[in-house]
């Protein structure tokens, strides 16, 4: 049954993580692409202007430079990957070090199948990372709790700063670190961990963070220019706190499991040891507090910095809180079965019909350029930045929120339109927009390249415009998230005697 559920979970990170490495990047991707476009020397700037995690461009840098300066989706997205397989492995040593083998073991094969894992591993953004990050420094603090060593007290104080600088909103973590630090001093009274070990590690990771905070109150004072999310509802939370996705197909397979064997497999309930609540304290914490933070700062402050990736520095500790869980069935033939059907059914789920690209851009910009014949190319929808018409024109700006296009050619000369809001029409847009088709090279025609979000679309305002000029509008390019057009002027048919 081991080798079934590892041979499983291997074809789970083939199938689902593997697999989709050279679909099209999405739109944040492009970002990752821009600050590791150019020197190595530059990537600060670049991350200044378009907010990036420095070690892990740094990494994609590195990678790329490896490969040549290569930049197609895989070289940018394998780091990624690495990341995702170390994080498997992570959580398997978390998990037996706060409870035993098995239960790090079982952690490990959940987390492979969690969609979220899944979409990070082979997404071009640090999310992967920076879970790697959280879960290491949560390994170290609970084997320092443990051992009493200074060494393993600087090896939390390194991954914690690491956590910082990977993902400065993943550093939520923390606070709930320090809460069950304070826990398990009070419990262990005869087993305290040195004052001074306490005060060096602080010391160390604030010191080390000095410059983390500069950036993160650089990036807060422009905050409202780079969020679009709204507060979260009881419903945002709580899709967190209980991943339906994952919670369903597991309680199918113990139910399944248990029928099957007629119940000689059962859960078998006992009140844990003190080593164990400690681990579970911690768990626990580590799952809610992050979660309540940022939900309290978006109510607070009116910045959108809840959202399903900001909160998925938890995921590790709900692999090892279902593996714990799991781990309470007997005999352990029956948890490695409830497993291995998991994974089953994810594979059949999703496997067999694995989600859509997110964004279709390579297909979108192939479509275009070979329906418009090198006229300019409008671009309209992407980052929540490209609302203001001023940072439109602005060259630094326009240099990223132009990337889509930049990455995949699309034939023409590529002009961004800032986002319509969701109100009134912005007079400054619409201006703007007017004397970008005033200009020559549109008088013949173009096209209209456009993420569908939740922003109005420019397609009907320049499907009048362009019909006043003899532009017919013809879409060349539809998929869940992405349209194209060109505005062309159609044929003249000649009339016959």
């Amino acid at each position: 049954m081991n080798v079934l559920c590892a041979a499983l979970a291997a074809a789970v990170v083939a199938r689902l993580w593997i697999a989709p490495l050279r679909t099209s990047l999405w739109l944040d991707e492009f970002g990752t692409w821009w600050v590791t476009n150019g020197r190595f020397g530059e990537i600060l700037g670049r991350a200044r202007i378009f907010p990036q995690s420095l070690p892990y461009a740094a990494l994609v840098w590195l990678t790329r430079a490896a490969n040549g300066g290569g930049s197609s989706e895989l070289v940018l997205r394998i780091t990624s990957l690495a990341a995702g397989l170390l994080l498997a492995w992570a959580t398997w040593r978390c998990g037996e070090e706060l409870f035993d083998r098995d239960t790090g073991l079982l952690a490990a094969g959940l987390l492979v199948a969690f969609p979220p894992v899944v979409a990070e591993s082979h997404d071009a953004r640090p999310y992967a990372l920076a879970m790697l990050a959280v879960t290491v420094a949560s390994w170290m603090l609970a084997r320092w709790a443990r051992r009493l060593r200074r060494g393993d007290a600087a090896a939390y104080a390194a991954s914690a700063t690491a956590t910082v600088y990977i993902h400065y909103l993943f550093a939520t973590v923390l606070p709930a670190h320090a809460a069950w630090l304070a826990i398990v001093l009070r419990r262990r009274a005869a087993a305290r961990i040195r004052a001074g070990q306490i005060a060096a590690a602080l010391a160390a990771v604030g010191i080390l963070c000095v410059p983390a905070t500069l950036l993160v109150l650089e990036i807060g004072r422009t905050a409202s220019s780079h969020s679009y999310r709204d507060a979260p509802s009881a419903g945002d939370i709580l899709a967190p706190l209980l991943p339906q996705r994952v919670l369903w197909p597991l309680l199918g397979s113990v139910l399944v499991v248990l029928v099957a064997s007629r119940f000689r497999v059962r859960l078998r309930l006992h009140h844990p040891p003190e080593s164990a609540r400690d681990a579970l304290s911690l768990l626990l914490l580590w799952t809610t507090v992050p979660i309540a933070l940022l939900a309290g700062v978006a109510w607070t402050t009116g910045v959108g910095v809840f959202d399903s990736r900001y909160v998925t520095s938890v995921i590790p500790a709900q692999a090892l809180l279902l593996a714990w869980t799991l781990r309470r069935l007997e005999p352990a033939g029956g948890r490695r079965a409830v497993l291995a059907l998991y994974l089953t059914a994810v594979l059949v789920g999703r496997g067999l019909r694995p989600e859509p690209a997110r964004e279709s851009w390579r297909d979108a910009a192939a479509a275009v350029r070979s329906a418009n014949h090198g006229r300019p190319v409008l671009l309209g929808g992407t980052y929540i930045e490209s609302k203001s018409v001023a940072r439109d024109r602005s060259p630094a700006s326009l240099a990223y929120l132009a990337a889509p296009l930049e990455y995949y050619d699309a034939g023409g000369t590529v002009t961004l339109l800032p986002l319509r809001t969701a109100a009134a029409p912005d007079p400054d847009a619409e201006a703007y927009a007017d004397r970008v088709l005033a200009r020559a090279g549109f008088a013949d025609g173009f096209a209209l390249v456009e993420r569908q979000t939740r922003f109005p679309s420019w397609s009907a305002r320049l499907e009048a415009r362009a019909r006043e000029r003899g532009l017919a509008m013809r879409e060349v390019w539809r998929a869940e998230r992405m349209r194209a057009w060109v505005f062309e002027r159609l044929p003249v048919r000649s009339s016959g005697s």
